[in-house]
C-alpha cells in the first residue's frame, strides 16, 4: 500500500484543496502521514468512528489536537458530530490577503 506521501510525489502535486476521509476507522491511523507530508492541504473533511473503539472519544480528541498542531481549524461539524471539517489556517490568511 502506498502512503499519502508517495501518492503526491508520484502525481507531482504540491497543493492539494480537499481531503475527504471515510475510511472506517483507519482514519486515526493514517491523519499524521498525511499532515506530515509534503503537500500544503487546503481543507480535510474527516468522518470518524469513534464507535468501532473502546476508547473512540479519546481518539477522537487525539485526532483533533493533531489537526490543530498542524494548523487547522474546525470550522463545521455536522449534528451527529460524526463528520467534521477544518481548514488550513494559512489558506483562511492567503484568502483575506487576497480580498484586499
Amino acid at each position: 500500500m502506498k502512503s499519502f506521501s508517495d501518492i503526491i510525489k508520484t502525481l507531482g502535486h504540491k497543493t492539494v484543496n480537499l481531503i475527504k476521509m471515510d475510511i472506517e476507522g483507519a482514519e486515526y491511523d493514517v491523519l499524521e502521514n498525511i499532515l506530515e507530508s509534503d503537500a500544503c492541504i487546503n481543507q480535510i473533511v474527516l468522518e470518524i468512528h469513534e464507535r468501532f473503539f473502546r476508547h473512540g472519544k479519546e481518539k477522537t480528541k487525539e485526532a483533533i489536537d493533531l489537526l490543530r498542531k498542524y494548523g487547522f481549524l474546525l470550522y463545521e461539524k455536522s449534528k451527529n458530530y460524526e463528520e467534521l471539517s477544518f481548514v488550513n489556517q494559512n489558506t483562511v490568511k492567503n484568502l483575506d490577503r487576497n480580498r484586499v
